[in-house]
């Protein structure tokens, strides 16, 4: 009888030594996923201060997106979720663009952007246009073939030189 009291105590020390006492197990909470970062800019082609509009268009599996970090590669930046930007200058910019979820994971994503300028205008008055388009554009012709265009089939002779010299 005292052997299987023995037994029975070294069992019951042994189930005590490899359970809790507390044998409940409280379930864990899900690890959080990280969010999902993704943006679009309009125009496609911008050009120099030319206001552009940045969306977002990250997800969360698994909450919410709580912040945006914006970098705009030219020394700006935006905690707006879906700001608007114009670039100064012309060339290559990097957008960068981090989120934040409400359980504190983050993702980036950077797109290259490039920037144009817009061609240059000269403006010049209606005077100096005529002359350009003729003296350069269009090849100078001698006066006969001036007054054969203006002609236009009907006799040459009927028509003085002068009349038709620009």
């Amino acid at each position: 009888m005292k052997d299987k009291l023995t037994v029975a105590l070294i069992l019951l020390l042994v189930t005590l030594t490899v359970l809790p006492v507390n044998a409940c197990v409280t379930p864990r909470a899900p690890a959080n996923l990280p969010p999902t970062v993704d943006f679009t800019y309009s125009p496609g082609t911008p050009t120099v201060n030319q206001n552009g509009s940045f969306s977002d268009s990250s997800t969360d599996d698994d909450g919410t997106i709580a912040s945006w970090a914006w970098d705009f590669g030219d020394g700006f930046a935006s905690s707006v979720q879906n700001p608007s930007h114009s670039f100064s200058s012309q060339g290559n910019y990097t957008v960068s663009l981090t989120v934040t979820d409400d359980a504190g994971e983050r993702d980036s994503k950077s797109q290259l952007i490039n920037v144009f300028a817009l061609p240059t205008v000269i403006d010049i008055g209606k005077d100096e246009a005529i002359r350009i388009l003729v003296s350069e554009i269009i090849e100078p012709a001698d006066s006969y073939d001036r007054i054969s265009a203006f002609a236009l089939g009907s006799s040459v002779s009927r028509y003085s030189p002068a009349a038709f010299c620009i």
